[in-house]
């Protein structure tokens, strides 16, 4: 009887750590704003696989700021600097993530997370696998 009792008590437990785990990515995703970085504090977390590399930070992008929002939404704003005299000033995008899977899904694009801290956000491009690659480039922000 306290066998079974243990196994209960266990697995509860085990469910509500993990839901605390996928309720504090959520949070460190959504409680502030991201900028893109040209530096990896952390370049050991980088999968041996991804041979592609980091999306370069144009010069021109580095005002903007990413806010992802508990309701799926995605806030872009491009800031001061633009690219083009058409770019918007700013974007809702529709996002999805998936924190047991380790996936993002930004406007129908799939991407991988490779790494969410208090102070970066990495991951990269689900890219087919007939294309000789395991996975696309690295999106890296910070804040």
């Amino acid at each position: 009887m306290y066998k079974y009792l243990l196994i209960i008590v266990i697995t509860g437990w085990c469910s509500s750590a993990c839901k605390k785990e996928k309720n504090d990515m959520q949070s460190l995703l959504t409680s502030k704003q991201w900028k893109k970085a040209h530096v990896d504090t952390n370049p050991s977390s980088i999968p041996q696989f991804l041979t592609v590399g980091y999306v370069p930070v144009a010069s021109c992008e580095e005002d903007n700021t990413y806010k992802f929002n508990s309701n799926g939404k995605l806030q872009v704003n491009s800031g001061s600097k633009h690219c083009d005299d058409k770019e918007a000033k700013n974007e809702s995008l529709n996002y999805t993530v998936d924190f047991t899977n380790k996936k993002l899904v930004i406007n129908g694009v799939s991407y991988t997370i490779i790494e969410i801290t208090s102070t970066q956000l990495k991951y990269y491009l689900d890219v087919p696998s007939y294309t000789g690659y395991q996975g696309g480039p690295i999106y890296l922000y910070s804040h």
